[in-house]
């Protein structure tokens, strides 16, 4: 039997051992409010009460926290992968002392809807003729495509005509008129200007192609060390630089588009050129992809991510698939890798890798879902914010 005891002792003991209520951690802002889905961001939470355990606590599993850094009681700093899907989410911080009140976020759709479906690829050819080459769709004649890419209005390609562009709200092909030949070399785009870049006469040279007027012009010219080869090079390039490679001398060089000053972002520390058993030069550097902070790009069958900023590389993926040849492009959190019978994704984050499209071993021209649609050597890739476009 319980027998309460009246002590005022008691009464003193109780008071005097029982812990003080701990007040939970406040949530005031997040910076930024909203991100990309697909993106890997850092993000900052300001509040109030954050302690050494805290941690965040999403209302969704697909957004991944990988790292939470307590810089005081009123920061944090966390990277978190925005792979839920779009919409409106929030997240908590959880410490000693419980949950704190939610914060509210966005996520904005990714900037390439998944390509698990191919529809109507074909947007120009084979129906037309040599003399007559402009149409609407497939009465146009293509002749050998080998470059594409694009903007919000309009895909442009190279082919064996010139320069080829399609209204994307008509597929009406028309065909750009230059003042000279189309330049060689691989080719990047700011939507309003086409550059072109390729080692010739003992330099890498950048040139670029106005799209509206068709008028050519040298930007960059960096001596590399052969005078003999004529070679495609990779480019890319953002609102301040390119980012061009030298297959001969082993090297990216990163460029200032404002003054054309030009240094040497890595050095591999040997040529990434060979030769084919009848000696055509072949460039073992594949197409670059970036995300602003980082270079992605093919280095003889391994795939490589570049800092802009100090050059520092390390490996994504090596080997890279059989049937691969150097075509990427990414989204996000994922980069896109063309082979000549499948497109993979690869996760930035985990650099595990799954097949989009496509059955590998098997090659051919049929549309479908998934493994359903089949690829044939894809000469380019491309994409925007809602489909990647093969050529």
């Amino acid at each position: 039997m319980f027998r309460f005891l009246h002590s005022p002792l008691l009464f003193f003991l109780c008071f005097f051992f029982t812990p003080s209520l701990l007040t939970a951690s406040v949530l005031t802002a997040l910076d930024p409010a909203f991100g990309r889905q697909g993106a890997t961001i850092t993000l900052t939470i300001r509040g109030s009460g954050f302690d050494s355990v805290s941690e965040l606590i999403p209302d969704d599993p697909g957004i991944i926290v990988t790292s939470v850094v307590v810089g005081s009681s009123t920061q944090l700093r966390a990277t978190i992968v925005w792979n839920a899907s779009p919409g409106l989410h929030s997240l908590v911080v959880r410490g000693r002392s419980g949950d704190s009140n939610s914060a509210p976020f966005e996520i904005l759709p990714s900037l390439l809807q998944p390509a698990l479906e191919f529809d109507d690829p074909a947007f120009a050819g084979p129906a037309g003729r040599m003399g007559a080459p402009d149409a609407v769709g497939l009465s146009a004649f293509v002749f050998a495509p080998s470059q594409i890419w694009g903007n919000r209005d309009s895909v442009y390609f190279t082919d064996g005509l010139g320069i080829r562009r399609i209204d994307r709200s008509t597929n009406e092909v028309t065909t750009v008129p230059l003042l000279s030949s189309v330049p060689n070399g691989r080719v990047w785009s700011d939507g309003e200007r086409a550059y072109f870049a390729e080692v010739r006469s003992g330099a890498v040279t950048i040139r670029e192609v106005l799209l509206r007027s068709g008028e050519i012009s040298t930007l960059v010219s960096i001596p590399t060390t052969r005078s003999d080869i004529t070679l495609a090079e990779a480019l890319w390039g953002d609102s301040q630089n390119f980012y061009v490679t030298d297959a001969i001398a082993g090297k990216i060089h990163k460029v200032n588009r404002g003054t054309g000053q030009s240094m040497v972002l890595t050095d591999f520390g040997q040529s990434m050129l060979f030769f084919s058993s009848r000696r055509v030069p072949i460039n073992s550097f594949g197409k670059i992809w970036s995300n602003g902070t980082f270079l992605y790009i093919p280095v003889a069958g391994t795939l490589v991510r570049i800092s802009t900023e100090t050059g520092e590389r390390t490996t994504v993926l090596s080997p890279l698939p059989s049937g691969f040849y150097g075509l990427i492009w990414g989204s996000g959190s994922k980069l896109f890798v063309i082979g000549s019978d499948v497109v993979r994704a690869v996760d930035l984050v985990s650099n595990e890798t799954s097949i989009l499209a496509g059955t590998a071993g098997q090659v051919g021209w049929a549309d479908g879902i998934g493994g359903v649609a089949k690829l044939n050597f894809p000469a380019d890739v491309w994409g925007d914010d809602r489909f990647l476009f093969l050529e």
